[in-house]
């Protein structure tokens, strides 16, 4: 079993802190947007290199975000896109 990185929500809100993030979703979408690809990249640079080196000794991969609180949502879902 393979553990990869999270794709980029949870990176994003440690980066920027938990109040800016939510302010960034709200009024500064474009910067959230960016950070959002940077992280996508390296992360994706990051599972390419350990797939290449323990890609055929793997048979589960998985990998999580963090997306939602006790109770619902962090952002309610027509705010989700980006």
């Amino acid at each position: 079993m393979l553990n990869l990185p999270a794709p980029f929500v949870h990176a994003s809100q440690y980066l920027r802190g938990f109040e800016d993030w939510f302010v960034d979703f709200a009024a500064n979408r474009r910067l959230l947007a960016c950070l959002f690809d940077a992280i996508l990249e390296v992360n994706l640079a990051v599972c390419r290199e350990v797939l290449r080196v323990v890609g055929e000794d793997v048979d589960v991969i998985m990998t999580g975000d963090d997306l939602g609180l006790q109770n619902g949502l962090m952002v309610s879902p027509p705010h989700t896109a980006i």
